[in-house]
């Protein structure tokens, strides 16, 4: 008996505790701003309407302890809504629930609050509480406080349209001076007004989008809408269910319109047809670029093909859709279009030179003669398709032969020659020589193959002759001549003197001790040495194709140096001038 009796006496210390908290004032405002600069729906203690179920109000309560003893009151964050102010739902995320709460761009759930409404209530301000999420620790207010509190709240799919609710806390001690009041918008019946629909920007630039609101349209609880896009008659849906839509990004010329429909009759009615323009993108002339080109090679830049008669304007006051450029440089070009819409780009162009590589035309050889291909100058490195890595390269066989040649840019040139083989080299045995009367010879090539044309140099300066076997008279006055025999074969080349057996007349007689050639095969360099009585005057040297490939004065009457470096490897005839006549020395070039 004495433990009950305890118990009750607990009870009524508690009701004693909580008997004065009061909810003293209201006022509802739109959720457009933050604790401060939301504007008000309606005065204070003024009911509201709302006119759709989508949007988020926040309602404003103000609370005093009147309490009279030193105890606090207790103030929940759990609100309450009902429809006669007799039964009280708590909003706790129910689905039965008919409102929930909500959180909000602007405020934050536990931000602190300030004095907003009117002063009119005694008592001390202290900060209360922006709610979006009821916490589970209750606020406190001793005796001859006040607060403000704000609540972030929607209305749910279970809102009925045409109902007034009241809304105040949990655990009120004194029955409420004000309960917040508000109104669903009821839903419409019959047929609906589309009202007007305008544009924000009738004219947008590519990818953009525009804002589209309806005017003068039927508004509340009910109305769907449901935007539409079109071209060219077909119709689009798109957009969410509101009376003002972003539309989509805009990339071409688009009509726009909106269906109204009462949901509660099913009845429809359309907004009238706007048309929203779009300014298409000026220009692009792509990436930067950085390229190896031909020598004096012209690279274009395209603006494009734009619609609405652009007009072009490149920086050096062309006005073409393209522009050549053989130069690096930065590059750009303006494009203005029927709207006026005015765009620009700017691109950055390297030119790097190619080397110069060019083998020479496709071309023949003889069977057993070689040709030399040249990569050309420009190159610090060669790779040929037979594995040779140097510039020159010398073949002597039939096929294709390419070269890639890279230069100190970072370009790489190819090219490629096809060499062919036809016909042999001519060949004789020697030379046979007859006395044919007082300084008269008669020259006879002995054992001739493969040769179709002969020509004799008798080396006294007169005109050569062209017979197989010629006769040839020299002046009385004793001398001594270098005949040479050149002879050519049905593919067209010469053989060089050597294999037509270089011969003299009262000839020189000059060992190799007095005159020499060394070393001999040669590489890179070649010493004519002379150490007899003869004095040297001039150097020539013949290829085996019969060509003149070098001559010059000597280096003095009994040296001269021969530089090898731009010979190819094979054989060579060395025609030696001297006081007394001429000296022919054979030489072997290796590589």
């Amino acid at each position: 008996m004495k433990k009950l009796l305890l118990f009750c006496l607990l009870l009524v210390s508690v009701a004693e505790l909580h008997a004065s908290l009061r909810q003293t004032k209201y006022r509802w405002r739109n959720d457009d701003g933050n604790e401060t600069t939301a504007t008000w729906m309606a005065p204070q203690n003024t009911p509201v309407t709302i006119l759709s179920t989508t949007t988020s109000v926040r309602l404003r309560l103000e609370f005093d302890n009147d309490n009279g003893a030193a105890f606090s009151s207790v103030l929940s964050e759990n609100l309450q809504y009902s429809i006669d102010g007799i039964t009280w739902t708590t909003i706790n995320g129910a689905p039965t629930n008919a409102f929930a709460y909500t959180t909000s761009t602007f405020v934050n759930n536990g931000a602190a609050t300030t004095l907003q409404m009117p002063p009119g209530t005694a008592g001390t301000f202290v900060p209360g509480r922006i709610v979006t999420t009821p916490s589970l620790t209750p606020m406190s207010l001793n005796d001859g406080e006040k607060t403000e509190m704000e609540w972030v709240i929607k209305p749910t799919a279970n809102a009925v349209p045409g109902q007034t609710y009241f809304f105040q806390t949990a655990d009120q001690e004194d029955l409420p001076l004000e309960l917040g009041e508000l109104t669903i918008s009821p839903q419409c019946a019959g047929t609906p007004t589309a009202g007007n629909l305008a544009a924000a920007m009738p004219v947008v630039e590519c990818n953009q989008t525009t804002m589209m609101t309806i005017t003068g349209s039927t508004i509340g609880l009910g109305i769907n809408y449901q935007w539409q896009y079109g071209l060219n008659g077909v119709w689009t849906d798109f957009g969410g269910n509101a009376s003002t839509q972003a539309s989509q990004p805009v990339i071409q010329n688009l009509q726009y319109r909106c269906v109204v429909t009462c949901a509660n009759s099913g009845e429809k009615d359309t907004t009238n047809v706007i048309a929203v323009n779009v300014l298409p993108l000026p220009v692009d002339l792509g990436n930067d670029i950085n390229e190896c080109v031909d020598t004096g090679a012209q690279l274009v830049l395209d603006a494009g093909v734009l619609p609405h008669s652009p007009q072009y304007v490149w920086d050096n006051g062309s006005i073409s859709q393209v522009r050549g450029v053989k130069e690096s440089g930065t590059y750009y070009v303006k494009v203005t279009n029927e709207f006026t819409c005015v765009g620009f780009d700017t691109i950055n162009v390297i030119l790097r030179d190619n080397p110069i590589v060019n083998l020479g035309n496709d071309t023949s050889i003889c069977n057993g003669a070689s040709l030399t291909l040249n990569g050309g100058p420009d190159g610090i490195s060669y790779f040929w398709n037979t594995g040779a890595t140097t510039q020159l390269l010398t073949v002597s066989g039939a096929g294709a032969y390419a070269v890639f040649v890279t230069n100190n840019l970072g370009c790489i040139k190819s090219d490629t020659i096809q060499v062919n083989t036809a016909g042999e080299l001519p060949h004789v045995d020697g030379i046979n020589i007859s006395n044919n009367g007082i300084n008269t010879f008669k020259f006879t090539a002995v054992n001739p193959q493969n040769v179709i044309g002969y020509i004799w140099d008798f080396g006294d300066g007169s005109p050569p002759s062209y017979q197989q076997s010629p006769t040839h008279s020299y002046d009385v006055n004793p001398a001594s001549y270098i005949v040479v025999l050149k002879l050519s074969s049905s593919c067209g080349f010469l053989v060089d003197s050597t294999s037509a057996n270089i011969v003299g007349i009262k000839p020189l007689t000059v060992s190799n001790d007095e005159l020499s050639v060394y070393p001999n095969p040669a590489k890179t360099s070649a010493t004519i040495l002379n150490k007899g009585s003869l004095k040297m005057e001039h150097i020539a040297v013949y290829n085996v194709l019969g060509q003149l490939v070098y001559q010059a004065a000597a280096d003095s009457k009994d040296k001269h140096m021969l530089s090898l470096g731009g010979f190819a490897g094979g054989l060579y005839t060395i025609e030696i001038n001297t006081d007394k006549g001429r000296v022919a020395r054979k030489l072997e070039i290796q590589r």
